[in-house]
């Protein structure tokens, strides 16, 4: 990866740990030269998976980072290797009282390894990512649920049934992963 993509994957991340929102809009310099260079490394980006754009005109574009680029910053910028392990290897960390009672990453590894839909998967996977951010308050978690719950009932579920659900959720994911 190139340094320049390198810095504005670091901005789009920046952004999401300090709003908790994913997408965010580039405005483009009035330079032909910085604005080509800056869409070159932005097509770069979304060409590997870490933003996906949402729109784009003559002057500016909307992009959308990913959970794939959200975990890669998180890493280090450096992919994941796989380890070459044979054998059970499927860690699971149990307690009580104030230990941890679940693994994030065996949540992530569960839901990825499961035989869900791969579009089912991807909208699990970006709830866990965003859930995980320590900058979000407990409203706006509560939020990204209710969106969650929204998204994959296709807008089916009452106001009441949705806040029950997502007061829920809440609940058993503080349980598992925070």
């Amino acid at each position: 990866m190139f340094q320049q993509e390198k810095e504005y994957l670091e901005d789009a991340y920046s952004y999401y740990q300090k709003t908790g929102e994913r997408s965010m809009q580039y405005e483009f310099s009035k330079d032909n030269r910085e604005k080509q260079l800056t869409i070159r490394c932005l097509d770069a980006l979304c060409d590997d998976g870490y933003i996906q754009y949402e729109y784009r005109a003559t002057g500016f574009c909307g992009i959308k980072l990913t959970p794939k680029g959200i975990h890669f910053v998180e890493n280090g910028f450096q992919d994941d290797t796989v380890p070459s392990i044979s054998g059970n290897n499927n860690i699971f960390v149990t307690g009580s009282g104030n230990t941890i009672s679940n693994n994030y990453n065996q949540l992530i590894a569960d839901v990825q390894n499961s035989e869900l839909d791969p579009e089912i998967k991807e909208v699990l996977e970006t709830l866990l990512y965003e859930l995980k951010n320590p900058a979000l308050s407990e409203k706006k978690k509560e939020s990204k649920i209710k969106d969650f719950l929204s998204e994959i009932s296709s807008d089916a579920l009452s106001d009441t049934a949705s806040s029950t659900l997502s007061t829920l959720l809440m609940f058993l994911f503080k349980k598992i992963i925070f």
